[in-house]
């Protein structure tokens, strides 16, 4: 059986990850949360022990390299990595730029897989793990103004 104890949980300084992250340290799991903005961060890590704040950009595999080094090197392998970090843009689908798309799919999809893909080899070699990726209901059925977020969390 494994015993999770260390998670990583990416736009944990908000919403859905803020939630996820004190869900998880309240079970007495160790949790890395990281994003952009490290006020939000350290707001919600202030309020529990168990997690901690790194600053993160998802988009960059390098930022994601140092993330994973910098959280391991202080508490081990994560065991757990959920891929929440997100963003939703809106405009009309023939007025969505080519920039907006793009950002779009780095962070919600692209940013995803940079997220959970370091942590594979070594939950194979643990024995296992858990890896979650949050998607959105805009996944399986679009909305006027989103094609760009409903495209990227289709990809989820």
């Amino acid at each position: 059986m494994i015993s999770f104890r260390n998670a990583l949980v990416t736009g944990g300084g908000s919403g859905i990850g803020k939630a996820i992250a004190e869900a998880l340290a309240g079970e007495g799991v160790d949790v890395t949360i990281c994003g952009r903005r490290l006020d939000a961060l350290e707001a919600v890590a202030g309020a529990n022990p168990r997690i901690h704040a790194q600053v993160a950009d998802v988009t960059d595999e390098n930022s994601v390299a140092e993330l994973y080094e910098t959280a391991q090197a202080a508490r081990g392998a994560f065991d757990i990595v959920i891929a929440n970090a997100g963003m939703a843009a809106s405009a009309p689908a023939g007025k969505t730029s080519l920039a907006l798309w793009q950002q779009t799919m780095d962070v919600n999809l692209t940013g995803a897989f940079l997220s959970v893909r370091p942590a594979v080899d070594a939950m194979r070699k643990a024995g296992g793990g858990r890896i979650v990726f949050i998607a959105s209901i805009a996944g399986l059925k679009g909305a006027p103004y989103i094609s760009a977020y409903v495209a990227s969390k289709h990809g989820v």
